[in-house]
């Protein structure tokens, strides 16, 4: 069995770049889908939810600009395929006549986004704390631990529903 090779400085800051490009593509994707979310709310609760979502994802936005700025690089220009997907699937929210069904859809749709961040946000903070970039590092675990606050919200919100 070989070990595997750890990747040298240069492919990590590439990757690191990619990373928070796809998650500025991710922001962009996500304020659409934040926008057509909000039609098929019914629950004033979860409407909160929503907004409280978008002013943490404006400020998350900021910060990636930041992050990007920060490694003197230019943003990529790429799809963010995850996060479209999860758009695109949205659609199919509005297909319940039920109310409490459309709230748990958007919920669920939430969520995932959430996850997707979770995700992101920790993997990239793990490359920036190889590259030795601890203050971005932190900044991305920060941002991590505010995904997974609003995550335990909507899990509430939604058991509330069920």
């Amino acid at each position: 069995m070989s070990k595997l090779q750890k990747p040298n400085e240069e492919a990590l800051k590439v990757w690191y770049l990619h990373g928070l490009s796809s998650l500025k593509k991710a922001n962009e994707i996500g304020v659409k889908t934040t926008e057509k979310l909000k039609e098929y709310i019914t629950s004033e609760e979860l409407n909160d939810a929503i907004d409280h979502g978008s002013a943490a994802a404006a400020e998350h936005a900021k910060k990636i600009d930041t992050l990007i700025e920060e490694t003197g690089q230019e943003v990529l220009e790429i799809n963010n395929e995850i996060m479209q997907g999860i758009h695109d699937a949205t659609d199919s929210i509005a297909e319940s006549k039920d109310e409490d069904v459309r709230d748990l859809g958007v919920i669920a749709s939430a969520q995932i986004a959430l996850h997707y961040y979770i995700s992101a946000y920790g993997g990239l903070a793990a490359t920036a704390n190889k590259l030795g970039y601890k203050k971005q590092a932190e900044k991305f675990s920060k941002m991590t631990d505010e995904m997974k606050k609003a995550d335990e919200h909507y899990t509430k919100l939604a058991n509330s529903k069920v």
